[in-house]
């Protein structure tokens, strides 16, 4: 059965968005080993993971797991969508979440159950990659994220910079872009970017992609690469790089800071709440 544009959505969401879930790897193993309720044997080849000498938690996780493989009955896959809603979960129970995360917590959500119940419908193999995407750490794979969203629709790269959201992003495709085929001809491209950039619109309280940036190492290197194109100096100033927004009609929270990394740090940056 084809994927449904919900899984695709929540496919991408997985492995592009920089959530930070709170489990880290000491944590993570905790809660591995009592959840899967290891013998005592996979108990000591699993705890092996602190020497790392065979690879990460990932690869002990598969060791220790290998033994079970090929002993399901009746193997029930695991949607996309519902790895994507544990995520989340996980997410939102982090102690400094992003505050569009923390809104999304649903306190009838047993994550340890849910995590336990996807984990043990999997083979070896793919509990390896699942304790990566907690992780967020890939090890062997670097993901070309304009590649990817591009595969999903060519658009998709550029409205991602105006609204770095995928919730909003997708509504628009499937709202005023909707017009836009998701791979059309080359030669077709420019001119529908064109078109289509004539009804983006940045949103108050959705963060916008920070801006790309080339760090020269000299005048000369800066020269080389700046070539014949115009360009401004202005003066540096220490600091650190933060989105501002500010929405009168609802004051009096009318603003809210994003920092670099694009997470929701309104509350951390209080003390500029005055200034702004």
């Amino acid at each position: 059965m084809a994927p449904t544009r919900m899984e695709v959505q929540s496919c991408l969401r997985c492995f592009l968005t920089a959530e930070k879930i709170g489990l880290q790897a000491p944590l993570l193993a905790r809660k591995l080993a009592k959840l899967l309720n290891f013998n005592h044997g996979q108990k000591a080849l699993f705890d092996g993971w602190k020497t790392g000498k065979h690879g990460d938690l990932d690869v002990y996780a598969e060791r220790a797991m290998k033994p079970w493989d090929g002993t399901f009955s009746s193997k029930h896959p695991t949607s996309i969508t519902r790895v994507d809603r544990l995520l989340t979960q996980l997410a939102a129970k982090y102690r400094f979440p992003d505050a569009a995360i923390r809104s999304q917590r649903d306190w009838d959500v047993k994550t340890d159950e849910e995590l336990k119940d996807v984990l043990v419908r999997l083979e070896s193999w793919e509990a390896k990659w699942r304790v990566r995407l907690v992780l967020r750490d890939y090890c062997t794979i670097v993901l070309d994220e304009y590649y990817v969203l591009d595969l999903y629709h060519f658009l998709l790269p550029d409205l991602l910079k105006v609204q770095n959201d995928f919730d909003a992003v997708f509504s628009m495709l499937r709202g005023d872009l909707s017009c836009y085929p998701a791979a059309p001809g080359k030669e077709e491209e420019i001119p529908m970017r064109i078109e289509a950039a004539q009804k983006l619109r940045p949103v108050v309280s959705v963060k916008v992609s920070r801006p790309m940036f080339n760090k020269a190492w000299s005048f000369k290197h800066c020269s080389q690469m700046v070539g014949n194109h115009a360009w401004a100096a202005e003066n540096k100033y220490d600091g650190e790089y933060c989105g501002i927004h500010v929405d009168l009609s609802t004051a009096p929270n009318d603003i809210k800071i994003f920092s670099k990394n694009g997470k929701d740090a309104t509350s951390d940056r209080q003390a500029l709440h005055g200034t702004i």
